[in-house]
């Protein structure tokens, strides 16, 4: 078994993006429609490779003086470092915003991107019946981890980057990729891969005895897998892996929604 320990609890992080054409930067390098955001919704967009694989992923919403995105912490620098070229040809700049923010189980529901402001504080809801809670320093809640692998939804952290494709993390189906907009880095693989390809590995929640990092290799049965994220819990660990699709164990209990195409084939 090899493992790529992160025992470190992620942290999060803003990354603002300030200029005129901040939004229209941020639209050709993600997965989703962003040019014509507003401050009441924040959508989930992950940026690729050229490979089409996700390198990190977040939460973009439009500010006063451009747009912001909340993401894992220790993938900024690789995000920064991706949007750089881009970013200088737009004339916009790139700086990690202050302000602090947690994920939190959500006191009141908030569908997931919906941005709301109550006086200093203000939230983004997410998926889980969790929220991104901004201007307040607080820890990040375990219980919010747990159900982020109960909803079957996970963000890109540096043990992960560069290794997955959007649909093997069901982001299509969690409304991250916009099969509609233009291109974007990586969008020809991302694009192939639902018109015309199939996924043979994607991600399922996973209840194991053992202590599970991020990043680690594991076999479930005689499928090889890797774990997007996890928690530890008082009998092991429960985790969200990545694992052939026809993997079947009493560990394994897929995920919450039907995982099929979100736009029609073009061929059977």
């Amino acid at each position: 078994m090899q493992t790529t320990p992160t025992a470190i609890a992620p942290h999060y992080i803003c990354l603002a993006v300030r200029g005129p054409n901040a939004l229209a930067m941020l639209n050709g390098q993600c997965t989703q429609a962003v040019k014509s955001l507003d401050d009441r919704h924040a959508p989930l967009a992950g940026f690729c490779s050229t490979k089409g694989r996700l390198i990190a992923s977040g939460r973009i919403w439009a500010t006063q003086d451009g747009a912001c995105i909340v993401t894992v912490g220790d993938v900024v620098d690789a995000l920064t470092q991706h949007l750089t070229p881009f970013a200088r040809l737009a004339r916009v700049e790139l700086a990690r915003d202050p302000t602090p923010v947690s994920l939190q189980l959500a006191d009141q529901p908030l569908e997931p991107g919906v941005l709301h402001h109550n006086g200093s504080l203000w939230q983004i809801g997410e998926h889980g019946g969790t929220c991104w809670v901004f201007g307040r320093d607080r820890e990040v809640q375990v219980e919010a981890r747990l159900a982020h692998i109960e909803a079957g939804f996970a963000l890109i952290s540096e043990a992960i980057r560069d290794r997955f494709l959007p649909q093997q993390l069901h982001y299509p189906l969690l409304h991250g990729v916009n099969f509609q907009k233009g291109c974007y880095t990586g969008q020809e693989v991302v694009a192939r891969l639902e018109h015309l390809g199939k996924v043979k590995r994607y991600a399922q929640r996973l209840d194991s005895p053992d202590t599970l990092s991020t990043g680690q290799e594991i076999t479930v049965e005689q499928w090889t897998g890797e774990v997007v994220d996890t928690v530890s819990t008082p009998t092991g660990s429960r985790a969200l892996v990545v694992i052939d699709a026809n993997a079947q164990s009493e560990q394994l209990r897929g995920v919450p929604f039907t995982i099929q195409p979100v736009v029609p084939r073009q061929r059977p």
